[in-house]
């Protein structure tokens, strides 16, 4: 902020040589506007403000400046797991939603993190599971999700392969999953 209130002095002070009036006025509203920036930031939390980025993004997404929820209220993801050593794990449901909790939590706090996080489909074989997250939640879970580097100390990427509002489906024999309803 000093360097930043220095330049604007040696600006004034080559502004007004110059004969420029409101030189002084220019200044002093630079260094408003300077003051207002960083107190807006203070009193944001970092969870505010990636709220409102998400909130932002998704307007401009749907090209409205307002948000507009589905029927259902729920967004339904394709999630894929790709694992460095896929046998030193143990591939089950709870785990698998388990993992993407602890994610939640640790990302966006126990309070901000809590979701209703449905697997609707699960197959181990191809390491996919479709869940089911409340529309509002969905940014935050995606954002878990990315973030996830390890599954059970094993180094993971988890993938997200479509989202969708209606409900989705693995594309390989039904004999290969397990559904939740």
């Amino acid at each position: 902020m000093a360097i930043f209130l220095a330049i604007f002095h040696l600006l004034l002070s080559v502004v007004s040589r110059a004969g420029i009036s409101g030189g002084a006025q220019l200044f002093e509203q630079q260094k408003e506007t300077a003051k207002k920036g960083s107190n807006y930031i203070k009193k944001h939390t970092d969870r505010q403000l990636l709220d409102d980025f998400s909130r932002r993004f998704r307007q401009k997404k749907r090209g409205t400046g307002t948000c507009t929820q589905s029927m259902s209220g729920y967004q339904y993801l394709d999630v894929k797991l790709k694992l460095r050593d896929p046998d030193s794990v143990t591939l089950t449901p709870v785990f698998f939603c388990g993992c993407i909790h602890s994610s939640l939590a640790s990302i966006f706090g126990e309070i901000g993190g809590q979701t209703t996080l449905d697997i609707v489909k699960f197959s181990s074989s191809q390491k996919r599971s479709i869940l089911r997250v409340p529309e509002n939640f969905l940014d935050r879970v995606r954002v878990a999700i990315a973030l996830i580097g390890y599954y059970q100390e094993v180094p993971c990427h988890f993938q997200v392969l479509s989202t969708s509002q209606k409900p989705l489906d693995f594309e390989e024999s039904p004999e290969e999953f397990l559904a939740f309803n």
